[in-house]
């Protein structure tokens, strides 16, 4: 039977000599990387996992103490399994023909006195407690221990008689053949092999191999390249020792168990079936037969074939016959021909031609239309000619459609299909589309815009220029208000998407000041795009007041790649704030430029948020007054005001001390939420990035803020940020966190994002919290998405 050696019970002692003072002997820089190489894999967990303190490496031993003591050491602790690997000179002493191993200071003529006799070596694990013993001897004429071991004189008829029960002997040549060390290469001939078949595996085994294989394999490896063959001789169960092959696949044993724990989870709720999503997902990877079985004992039709969509559409990308097959078992008709329009979208890129065929067994024309559009999208790029016969085709059928709505959506979407290859056409069905609408939508403008947003953002990255015609057009006949409200949506989506075309459309606002109005919610946004654009943008707003917040936002998204033009901004926000603000909003701005000047200039930074706190009663006193004189109908009594007015400074304050000192942003806000009377503090901070900062500074600081809020929502929100911020960087400190929270689903959720985080990089700790979820649900959602993650 194979034995996996206990790492905690096994020693190697793994000995090298590469550098060598007399002139007889030539030095073998390979040695030094056999070793290094070879104690890394004995290390790995995936190989032995001998913990470090028990494999020991001598480089270059001097002395026969230097390279004995470690040998004796390790023989006297080791209950398990001992390995002990020598590579460098072997000597064979003038008049006894017995190995020596070489130190740094042998010499060639005088061997018996300067090099180690390899029955020391043989002493040392005849009084060994070790349960097997292994020796690797990696090293010239190294094949003379095999007789020597005995005290016989032929190798091959004494070695069987002498080797001590449980050794293992592996050497590297013959008694008459030299070991090769070839001239640059990494390592030596036998050693590299047996680091590639630890590395590497050997495909079609066992999830182990033993010594036995791992000789043929070596052997077998060595004879193809014409090498010095090594000898083995072993004696009873060190044969069967082994260690992990890494090309085994246990793919199957592990996917099944997480599998087989999501299930039993699910099994334990009043409802399993509602939990069998993820587990038919996690089973769709690895086995989709399974899957299917799974889904098929969901008693209510209506579920059961929503799963079974799901599942033909998973494995429609892999295998679309089959899931084609799944598709024809779903009874609902209108059911199956949706499934079989989303195989087409799956399959569509990898066999157009199989795509085509099972689009057009879809008898329901509108999910037969997308079918084919699917496929003609496919084509565009390695056959236009037949995809504009597909589009054609559609459009054929788009034109027989009577209600105008419908018949406009259908356009729209063949537009989206050309724009990038018939820019012209494109733009000539979306007019017709827009055209459609127009007449029973006139007085529903955002309505019109949501139904052309996706295509407009697909027309934006292409074409900045007809995205902005097509804008103009939607709005020839609009009001003034609908107009500006229009635009603000329009340039706000596109944005992130197309800040060429977003720039182009903030012009079209013919008021500076509403301009600045509008475009303070997507100036951010254009500014992480394309901040030369968001500064232009900017400049063309001509009042001061309203100028330097906006450059500070722009100032926000340049201080990474450009702190000195991000500097000069803040700079001129800052004279113009100071310039024209009332003390209210100077508090708010100092405060807001201090949050963004903190990472750029740390001591500036302070010191406005000094004066800003300075400026806070003088702030207090000039809201209430501006309040009574406008009989601002929010207006209660002056104390209800200044309470108001405060929460909002002590915020905006707290939002500027965050970067520099996170304990007086908790101390602020604390103070803020006693001023908090519509209850806005948690959405607010959330909003502005603060629980975020103070997560990154200190964590400790971070959760004193998140249970600050009031609501449940607000405070689960508070602590996914903080674990979105914490788990790639320090996921134990995220979990320590997570379970404080004591709603389970809050705590599950948090746990949740540390373990999306942890699946590429630490799969094994991702696993041991998937399986410690509080909420079932939570769980086996997690464990589904592990197992879909093993490769």
């Amino acid at each position: 039977m194979t034995a996996l050696p206990d790492p905690s019970a096994s020693r190697a002692v793994l000995i090298g000599t590469s550098r060598y003072t007399h002139s007889s002997l030539d030095d073998l820089p390979a040695v030094a990387s056999n070793l290094d190489a070879l104690a890394g894999l004995l290390r790995s967990p995936d190989v032995w996992g001998l913990p470090a303190e028990n494999c020991i490496v001598v480089s270059n031993p001097a002395t026969v103490v230097e390279m004995i003591g470690p040998i004796a050491r390790a023989a006297a602790e080791t209950t398990d399994t001992l390995l002990v690997y020598y590579a460098g000179h072997g000597l064979v002493a003038r008049l006894a023909s017995e190995l020596h191993l070489a130190l740094t200071g042998s010499e060639q003529p005088n061997t018996s006195y300067t090099a180690v006799p390899f029955g020391l070596v043989r002493e040392e694990l005849a009084g060994t407690r070790a349960e097997r013993q292994v020796v690797v001897l990696d090293c010239c004429y190294s094949g003379r221990a095999l007789g020597r071991m005995a005290g016989g004189d032929s190798a091959e008829i004494v070695a069987d008689e002498a080797v001590i029960e449980g050794t293992y002997l592996i050497a590297a040549a013959s008694e008459t053949k030299t070991a090769v060390s070839v001239p640059g290469e990494r390592h030596t001939a036998f050693t590299a092999e047996l680091l590639t078949v630890l590395r590497r595996g050997l495909a079609g085994k066992g999830p182990y191999l033993d010594l036995d294989t791992l000789y043929r394999e070596i052997e077998a490896s060595l004879r193809a390249k014409q090498r010095p063959l090594p000898q083995s001789r072993v004696r009873n169960t060190a044969g069967r020792l082994a260690f992990r092959n890494r090309a085994f696949n246990d793919r199957h044993q592990h996917w099944r168990e997480l599998i087989t724990e999501a299930e039993r989870t699910a099994r334990t709720l009043a409802k399993p079936e509602h939990a069998f999503g993820w587990i038919i997902a996690g089973l769709a990877a690895h086995d989709p037969a399974e899957a299917e079985q799974l889904a098929r004992t969901i008693k209510k039709r209506k579920n059961r074939e929503f799963r079974l969509s799901q599942l033909a559409e998973v494995i429609a990308g892999t295998d679309s016959a089959d899931a084609e097959r799944i598709a024809g078992t779903i009874t609902d008709p209108l059911s199956r021909a949706e499934t079989l329009a989303k195989i087409v979208e799956a399959s569509a890129g990898q066999d157009p031609v199989a795509a085509e065929r099972i689009a057009r067994t879809i008898t329901f024309p509108r999910q037969w239309a997308a079918a084919l559009r699917n496929v003609a999208e496919a084509l565009i790029e390695r056959s236009p000619g037949r995809a504009q016969e597909l589009l054609a085709e559609v459009e054929r059928y788009i034109r027989t459609i009577a209600d105008p709505q419908e018949r406009a959506a259908e356009l729209q979407a063949n537009a989206v299909a050309l724009i990038k290859h018939d820019l012209g056409q494109a733009m000539d069905l979306m007019t017709e589309a827009e055209r459609l609408r127009a007449p029973t939508m006139t007085s529903d403008l955002y309505t019109r815009y949501l139904k052309v947003q996706e295509a407009l953002g697909v027309l934006a990255e292409q074409a900045p220029a007809e995205a902005e015609r097509f804008v103009h057009a939607m709005l020839a006949e609009a009001s003034p208000d609908d107009r500006v409200s229009m635009l603000t949506s329009v340039v706000g989506d596109l944005a992130e998407r197309a800040p060429a075309a977003a720039e182009r459309i903030a012009y079209t606002f013919n008021d500076p000041e509403l301009r600045f109005l509008r475009i303070k919610e997507f100036i951010g946004t254009l500014a992480g795009r394309d901040p030369d654009a968001a500064e232009r943008v900017a400049r063309t707003i001509t009042n001061p007041k309203t100028l330097g917040p906006t450059l500070r936002t722009i100032a926000q998204a340049l201080v990474e790649h450009n702190p000195d033009h991000a500097n000069a901004l803040l700079a001129e926000a800052e004279h113009a704030i100071r310039a024209h603000g009332e003390p209210g909003e100077l508090v708010m701005e100092l405060s807001a430029v201090a949050q963004v000047l903190a990472r750029l200039d740390p001591t500036r930074a302070i010191s406005l948020l000094d004066e800003a706190e300075r400026l806070i009663p003088v702030a207090l006193d000039a809201g209430t007054r501006a309040a009574v004189a406008a009989k601002d109908i929010f207006f209660r009594n002056a104390e209800t005001t200044a309470a108001h007015h405060k929460f909002y400074f002590l915020k905006a304050m707290a939002a500027g001390w965050a970067e520099l000192d996170p304990s007086r942003t908790a101390e602020l806000l604390t103070e803020a939420k006693h001023h908090d009377q519509l209850r806005a503090l948690g959405p607010l901070v959330m909003q502005d990035g603060i629980i975020r900062t103070l997560a990154k500074r200190d964590s400790t600081a971070s959760v004193r803020v998140a249970r600050l809020f009031s609501g449940g929502f607000a405070q689960a929100m508070a602590f996914e940020a903080i674990m979105e911020v914490l788990a790639p960087q320090d996921a134990a400190e995220a979990e320590r966190i997570a379970r404080t929270i004591t709603d389970p689903r809050s705590q599950s959720r948090a746990l949740q994002i540390i373990i999306e985080a942890l699946i590429e990089r630490d799969p094994p700790e991702a696993e041991r919290i998937a399986r410690s979820l509080p909420d079932p649900h939570a769980k086996i959602h997690m464990l589904g998405l592990l197992a879909i993650s093993v490769p």
